[in-house]
């Protein structure tokens, strides 16, 4: 009988076990979710924009119609690539949306297998930005920049920023990630505020003798800071910076601190680049890239260069022109004699007709800034930005060695710690050096991408334009063959 009590007993007690394990395992489960659900990123909702843009190549270039008649009738091809938007001469076009994220990779260093799961899925943006105006103050320049959050709330944010906290924005994203491997977004040039400045860039411009003055640019300038803006956002590591959500959304400004440039950080630089820059490379691709990356630095930025000066020149075209059509209405004669009329008749003719031509001209020189100038400018500055990158890796891979041979020469007694430095700069290279080719990889197709879409609307800017003007030209020409003149 006892016997027979013990065994009911472990019957017992072995079908209320599996009991228990299934309600701790809820309880685990439960745990677990919490934390996923904690630590996943704001879903972007349905209806919310994308990285990947659907702007075409093919967008319209709006320009007037053969029936215009007076110069205001050819309508500037200010380039838009925001579909489905016209041109118009004072409006400053958007820079083309690409259709792949550029350089949506994570920095140098190890990862856990979690990092690297998600950085095999595409970053979708948290927000969306754009600089919709600039008002100058004094010697600043005021920026309005309106933010979307793409999640479900959509909520909507604006906030008024200086240059000099792009230049912090910009600062706190280089120095607070590790962008060992990273293309860091250029930041654009300073935008010129002063009267002093703007008189001498238009001499410089304009040449020497010229006396006209160029307007302000803060069309242009907003368009280089929402160019950086965009791409910032569209990256795996700098869209995720809690220093990018402060700059977008809270309506103070951050914190105006000048940043001083570091001379000898530069200078230590400047050595490294002498003593390892001809290191040759353990991997013949990457020893292809820093060739490539050195000679493209000169050669990008002399392309930029020259192309402004076909457009700077384009402009004093356009000035010349415009003072011909002026000297040709004063020297015409207030005489009623009907030879004089005549005459008088052909000149102002033909006087309307330099002006209908030089703002011809000046269309040109504005749709080849906002196009294919806009692009080289842009990539003249990415170019040095790749040629940073790669000198980075060369730093780690400079280390790797060094640390190799302390390992083969150190003592016995010191051979364990050298193994440990030895290992860790090894992983280090290899970290660097696999987010440095995805890099790559994304920039050359980002940077083919652009390129075809800046040559396709600057060609069809060119195509419109000299079509508007050959129609206006030849009715002004038609109009002097048909002028009546004493002895004809």
């Amino acid at each position: 009988m006892e016997g027979g009590n013990q065994a009911e007993v472990e019957e017992t007690s072995s079908q209320d076990s599996p009991n228990k394990v299934e309600s701790s395992g809820e309880e685990v489960a439960d745990d677990g979710k919490d934390v996923m659900t904690s630590d996943s990123p704001p879903e972007s909702s349905k209806d919310s924009p994308s990285a990947i843009s659907d702007t075409t190549p093919s967008e319209e270039v709006e320009v007037s119609t053969p029936e215009a008649s007076t110069p205001e009738d050819i309508e500037t091809e200010a380039v838009k690539v925001e579909p489905p938007e016209k041109v118009a001469e004072e409006s400053s076009p958007k820079e083309p949306e690409p259709t792949e994220s550029p350089a949506l990779v994570n920095g140098g260093g190890g990862d856990s297998e979690e990092d690297r799961e998600k950085k095999s899925e595409p970053f979708q943006p948290w927000y969306k930005a754009q600089v919709t105006s600039a008002v100058k103050d004094g010697e600043h320049i005021i920026f309005r920049v309106e933010t979307v959050r793409l999640d479900e709330s959509s909520k909507q944010f604006k906030v008024d920023r200086l240059y000099e906290d792009f230049e912090w924005l910009h600062h706190c994203l280089t120095t607070d990630n590790d962008i060992g491997g990273i293309v860091t977004p250029p930041l654009p040039i300073k935008p010129v505020a002063t009267a002093a400045d703007a008189a001498a860039k238009s001499r410089k411009e304009l040449g020497e003798t010229s006396r006209t003055l160029k307007g302000d640019e803060f069309e242009k300038d907003s368009r280089r800071l929402e160019k950086y803006l965009q791409t910032v956002i569209k990256h795996s590591v700098f869209g995720r910076d809690p220093v990018l959500a402060k700059f977008l959304t809270e309506s103070d400004p951050p914190a105006r601190a000048k940043l001083r440039k570091n001379y000898l950080n530069n200078f230590t630089k400047a050595m490294e680049g002498v003593l390892k820059g001809n290191l040759q490379d353990v991997d013949e691709t990457f020893q292809k890239h820093r060739l490539n990356a050195t000679n493209m630095v000169p050669l990008t930025r002399e392309m930029s260069v020259n192309f402004q000066g076909v457009v700077n020149h384009s402009e004093r075209l356009s000035g010349a022109l415009n003072h011909f059509s002026t000297a040709l209405c004063l020297v015409s004669s207030a005489n009623s004699n009907k030879s004089t009329a005549q005459m008088n008749e052909m000149q102002l003719t033909f006087a309307r007709s330099m002006e209908r031509l030089a703002h011809a001209v000046s269309v040109y020189a504005t749709n080849d800034e906002r196009t294919l100038g806009f692009t080289l400018d842009l990539y003249s500055k990415y170019a040095e930005s790749v040629k940073e990158m790669l000198g980075r890796r060369t730093v780690k891979l400079y280390e790797y060695n060094s640390a190799v041979k302390t390992y083969e020469k150190a003592k016995p007694l010191k051979k364990q710690a050298a193994e440990e430095v030895k290992n860790q700069r090894e992983k280090d290279f290899k970290a660097i050096s696999e987010v440095a080719a995805q890099e790559l990889s994304q920039y050359k197709k980002q940077r083919i991408i652009d390129f075809q879409q800046a040559l396709v609307l600057y060609a069809e800017a060119k195509i419109k334009t000299a079509r508007d003007a050959y129609a206006l030209l030849a009715k002004d020409l038609s109009s002097i063959k048909t002028m009546e003149m004493d002895g004809s």
